[in-house]
């Protein structure tokens, strides 16, 4: 069974817009390249309140 990497992330009002949404792409993108892909699956979530 994979390992499961969760990701969460949110962007408060006060604060300049960030790029999260290509920093996962990214992460996503370098997992893909590993030879261990096979062993982590990643889920994200956006706009996560405390």
């Amino acid at each position: 069974m994979p390992k499961k990497i969760l990701i969460l992330a949110t962007n408060p009002l006060e604060t300049e817009r960030s790029r999260l949404d290509k920093e996962v792409e990214e992460i996503r993108t370098t997992l893909l390249l590993s030879p261990n892909r096979d062993r982590f699956e990643i889920e994200s979530r956006g706009a996560v309140r405390p």
